[in-house]
């Protein structure tokens, strides 16, 4: 009913407020049409000119003015918008909210009619005593057989953790006898092939021990020869395994013996084999030699000066007196010193210092 009651009134303001348009419209139109006609007459047109213009803007505004109805100013022009939101959103809403209440308002009925229901089919006070009386005791027995549960989870975890422990008791006796079984069986193991083991070692021993002792041997006679003058002297030498006993032979294999070998030659076999051992290890050590040139004639002293010390070690100290290393030998081996020093011992005070420079080569120091 108030959506027709809108819809009306809508389209009554819209007739209104488009009658009230074609009216000013219609003034306007007949200002417009005597002031062309004055212009026409002023300016001389032609009578049937004029008499033509007059009659189109006559039936001009005979339509306009069939289509101006009667103007009551019964609604204000700007009510028409009004209506049209009342009409198409504010009435819609209102409609679905009226809905969602009547729907919510049977939801309440129903929910009423089920709740006096249940009312109705609550028993009396006296038959709720009873009823009451029966719950009290299952409550009591209930809280008992309770007790009663709590008693037997707390024996049950005690149990549990006895089992447990034999379990652990069981394991170890269990690990402890297959150990003892192992520990058995690898002590008969090992006392069975130990004999085998020991003999596979003293044969990779002596195995490991040539292998080296042949390398030693080569190393030292490189050496050896490096250091004498006389290449023929010794052609061989040998170590034995067992005793690691040095041996020199000659270019026939026979035995030089030691003492035929002068005092220099010596020394310079005793700095060939510390020279094989320390290339053998393959070993950056230090070599620190107190009185190289001692007991050598000038030719195994330039072997020395030029074969090996530069390199007998990545670090080499030379104990020199003022007499050894001097002149001519000093001048070669310059290009291989990095430091010298001079040790002053005095008397007096007993003790010596460590001083910069070389003798009376001072000027030597690098």
């Amino acid at each position: 009913m108030v959506s027709a009651e809108l819809e009306a009134a809508e389209s009554a303001a819209q007739a209104e407020a488009e009658s009230h348009v074609a009216a000013e419209v219609f003034a306007v139109v007949e200002q417009r049409d005597a002031a062309l006609l004055e212009f026409l007459e002023r300016d001389n047109a032609g009578s049937s000119a004029v008499g033509m213009v007059t009659k189109f803007l006559k039936r001009d505004r005979k339509e306009r003015q069939s289509k101006i109805g009667l103007v009551t100013k019964k609604y204000p022009l700007e009510i028409v918008p009004t209506l049209s939101h009342t009409r198409q959103i504010i009435l819609p809403k209102a409609q679905a909210d009226a809905r969602n209440t009547a729907l919510e308002h049977q939801k309440l009925q129903v929910s009423i009619g089920s709740l006096e229901r249940m009312l109705e089919a609550v028993p009396d006070a006296d038959s709720l005593a009873g009823l009451q009386k029966q719950l009290d005791l299952a409550e009591n027995a209930l809280k008992q057989k309770r007790a009663e549960l709590e008693t037997l989870v707390l024996k049950q975890n005690a149990l549990f953790g006895q089992r447990e422990e034999a379990e652990r008791r069981l394991e170890r006796t269990a690990d402890a006898a297959v150990d003892q079984e192992q520990h058995r069986d690898n002590r008969d193991r090992v006392l069975s092939h130990s004999a085998r083991v020991r003999r596979t070692l003293e044969a990779f021993r002596n195995r490991v021990v040539q292998r080296h002792v042949a390398r030693l041997e080569s190393l030292i006679l490189d050496s050896l020869q490096q250091l004498l003058r006389k290449k023929a002297l010794a052609d061989k030498i040998t170590i034995d395994p067992e005793t690691y006993a040095v041996t020199l032979l000659n270019i026939t294999g026979q035995k030089i013996p030691f003492e035929r070998l002068s005092a220099g030659e010596r020394q310079l076999l005793a700095t060939a084999l510390l020279w094989g051992l320390a290339r053998a290890s393959g070993r950056p050590v230090p070599t620190i030699i107190d009185t190289p040139l001692g007991r050598l004639d000038s030719s195994h002293r330039k072997h020395l000066v030029r074969g090996y010390f530069p390199r007998a070690s990545h670090q080499v100290i030379l104990l020199s007196t003022d007499e050894e290393i001097i002149g001519t030998r000093l001048n070669e081996l310059k290009p291989s010193v990095a430091r010298v020093y001079h040790l002053a011992h005095n008397d007096h005070a007993g003790e010596s210092t460590i001083e910069e420079g070389y003798f009376e080569y001072e000027h030597a120091a690098t």
